[in-house]
């Protein structure tokens, strides 16, 4: 996730799902947070427009938008870290932390947000099912496990058909995942 689609239609999408499917649990969101790409001016944009939105822009991002949603529900938790692709073994290790430490009794909805989705290998955009494995084998018995995701440039039934066939590698039976899908956009959600 980067702050600059924070509040973006997706975005509507995830926290109508993610708040439906929580129910009574607390949500901790996982945001995968990266820097914001560097933004491009279009060439016919005068200088000085450009250069006047650009520094608006900066000083809009000065503090991390994503972590305004906290705003919209007392049940949401945030895991704001940076991820670093090259630091995930680290970073999915301190999600994990922040889960064992939790009360035995409580129950989550652990929302995984990557720019783009779950691959099979780990890169800076994706989750890798490997990594979500590391999170459902810390999980209680009545969590759930919600991860975003960007449609494929396949039909919709085949790229979701190959997204669940890669579930069990992190232990999740196929039938027990339902899938929420809008638009460009699938939250595929498991409960343990």
């Amino acid at each position: 996730m980067r702050d600059e689609f924070y509040g973006d239609r997706r975005d509507l999408w995830k926290w109508t799902v993610a708040l439906n499917e929580a129910a009574d649990r607390k949500i901790i969101y996982v945001a995968m947070l990266r820097p914001d790409d560097n933004p491009r001016l279009p060439e016919d944009i005068r200088r000085d427009v450009g250069e006047f939105f650009l520094a608006e822009r900066k000083e809009l991002d000065r503090s991390r938008k994503c972590s305004r949603i906290q705003r919209l529900s007392d049940r949401i938790v945030l895991f704001l870290e940076d991820y670093k692709h090259t630091d995930a073994a680290g970073y999915f290790s301190r999600v994990r932390q922040h889960l064992v430490s939790r009360t035995a009794n409580a129950n989550f909805l652990i929302l995984i947000d990557p720019d783009t989705g779950i691959h099979t290998k780990s890169t800076p955009k994706h989750v890798s099912f490997d990594q979500l494995g590391l999170i459902w084998n810390v999980m209680h018995q009545g969590d759930k496990l919600l991860i975003y995701q960007h449609h494929a440039r396949q039909t919709r039934e085949e790229w979701i058909a190959a997204k669940l066939s890669n579930f069990d590698k992190v232990g999740m039976a196929e039938t027990s995942i339902t899938q929420k899908h809008h638009a460009d956009v699938c939250f595929f959600c498991a409960t343990k």
